[in-house]
């Protein structure tokens, strides 16, 4: 009987899912078409940069409701096989800067870290909320300048907050070590900060092929960029190159609005190394829905 209750159970949360997918996903499954999933590379002794041209200041904190922000993104990391390691090591978006300008949220299998300025906050997730190798996690940055503070979700469960004293300049970075392969998907900015039920809301909806009609109302609420889909003309993005190829849907709808394009960036000279690449032949987390069941255990 108890099988029975949990096989049960487990059918009703994947109809849930299925159910709360947007008529987007369905209609990108008929035509064969998936969102992309954005692969930065490791085994190749290389760091490489994933510049999102999101700038906090420019872009979300003056409109909208002033001083508020909210940042969100699946993310996925695991070591490279070749390097013998069994953990993933740190991966971060910054925006690289120094000293008082710095920002840096990082992430580890037992640890989130912000550092804002001088400040650096450690949050212990050992117990709670380890971040496991090769699964899929949604994280997601609320900034409210206003009360001055910064809430990290995870999975749409708070699990950190500090004090946000200043504002946050430049553009962000993802990165993550040369021997360890960081995967993104569903990358999203708001002019507004998102409540967990918000949050909670949208996690397991994508905005791959949706509808204009549809993303003018996201676009209402607060939504800036939902960095989905693309053309895919080349998957492989090669030293000294600056190629602007993951289409943020917002410019679709509404051309003015900029960025269009999340760039993909490195300035190592002489190698033929893949550093990045976007595909969509492989594990996207709102559409592989055994890994859902398997974080939302």
């Amino acid at each position: 009987m108890l099988k029975y209750l949990q096989k049960k159970l487990k059918y009703t949360l994947l109809l849930g899912i299925i159910f709360s997918s947007t008529l987007g996903v369905m209609g990108a499954e008929q035509t064969d078409k998936r969102p992309v999933v954005l692969h930065m590379r490791g085994g190749n002794n290389f760091i490489s940069y994933f510049n999102t041209t999101t700038d906090l200041n420019q872009q979300l904190f003056n409109s909208g409701i002033p001083g508020t922000a909210t940042i969100e993104f699946w993310a996925k990391a695991a070591p490279d096989l070749n390097d013998g390691t069994q953990e993933f090591s740190p991966w971060f978006l910054s925006n690289l800067l120094p000293g008082n300008d710095k920002f840096s949220f990082q992430v580890t299998r037992e640890n989130l870290q912000v550092k804002i300025g001088t400040e650096t906050t450690d949050f212990d997730i050992s117990n709670e909320a380890r971040i496991m190798n090769d699964t899929w996690y949604h994280f997601a940055l609320a900034f409210d300048l206003n009360s001055n503070s910064l809430k990290v979700y995870v999975n749409s469960i708070q699990r950190a907050q500090v004090d946000l004293n200043q504002e946050i300049i430049g553009q962000l970075y993802f990165s993550t070590s040369r021997n360890d392969h960081l995967f993104l998907a569903e990358y999203r900015t708001w002019n507004r900060k998102r409540t967990r039920t918000q949050l909670e809301d949208t996690q397991f909806r994508t905005l791959y092929q949706e509808t204009n009609m549809m993303l003018r109302e996201f676009m209402n609420n607060g939504l800036v960029s939902t960095y989905s889909s693309n053309n895919i003309n080349s998957l492989n993005f090669i030293r000294e190159l600056t190629i602007k190829d993951w289409v943020n849907s917002i410019s679709i709808v509404k051309p003015e609005i900029s960025p269009k394009y999340a760039r993909f960036t490195s300035n190592y000279i002489g190698y033929n190394t893949d550093l990045i690449s976007i595909r969509t032949d492989i594990d996207h987390p709102i559409l592989s829905l055994s890994d859902i069941l398997l974080t939302a255990s």
